[in-house]
């Protein structure tokens, strides 16, 4: 009981929040620069393990200390420099419509009565479902639109080529990148969210999070 009531208040402590949520942004960093394959269907798709360190500051410390971790690794990614202008705005817009889902999701859910597997269920069901709503027109805008050019339909013919579809039509490019990339974001999701429930466990901190305490109250 001693023990629980330290770490509720050192989880409460804002100086902890803040360099809790430093430590798991530039960890994000390293793991997107390092622990990172590509989707199959669309190959300039990267699944990596970034996202993991920015769920468990959400689930940890909270929304704003998930938002804060989450922007910087944005901010690191932009210093350092993208061979793809876009690709830090993109990941922190994916990583914010995430989380905000899931916000969504617990706050659905302690209204229903859910304990705690069903709310994290729901939790990333609609964190799921937000961020392909968010990146679908995202990646439209900037994939179809503002990028278009024969990299992204070649890359995609020769890839897709390979499962047996043919590409006839930069409109028809353009559907299928758009459902591939629905496809990708709601794997990359669970890629993301799955895992830091495990991790967290590990640990007694877990019983006193932020994620834990909301579905208490």
């Amino acid at each position: 009981m001693q023990q629980e009531v330290y770490l509720s208040r050192r989880l409460d402590n804002r100086s902890i929040k803040i360099a809790g949520a430093a430590i798991l942004g530039a960890m994000a960093f390293l793991l997107q620069l390092y622990v990172k394959f590509p989707f199959p269907l669309l190959p300039w798709l990267v699944f990596d393990f970034a996202e993991i360190p920015t769920v468990v500051a959400f689930l940890l410390f909270g929304p704003v200390w998930g938002f804060l971790s989450s922007t910087i690794l944005w901010l690191i990614m932009v210093v350092r420099g993208s061979s793809f202008p876009p690709g830090p705005y993109m990941k922190l817009a994916s990583i914010i419509a995430m989380q905000l889902g899931m916000w969504l999701g617990f706050i659905l859910a302690k209204k229903i009565g859910f304990r705690v597997s069903k709310t994290f269920a729901l939790g990333i069901a609609t964190g799921l479902a937000l961020r392909v709503l968010v990146m679908t027109p995202i990646n439209y805008i900037v994939v179809g639109v503002l990028f278009a050019s024969n990299f992204y339909f070649n890359t995609a013919s020769k890839s897709l080529s390979l499962v047996g579809i043919t590409l006839g039509s930069q409109g028809q490019f353009i559907v299928l990148m758009l459902a591939f990339t629905a496809v990708y974001n709601a794997l990359h999701v669970i890629l993301s969210t799955v895992p830091t429930l495990a991790i967290t466990k590990v640990t007694p901190i877990i019983s006193q999070s932020w994620f834990m305490q909301k579905i208490k109250r």
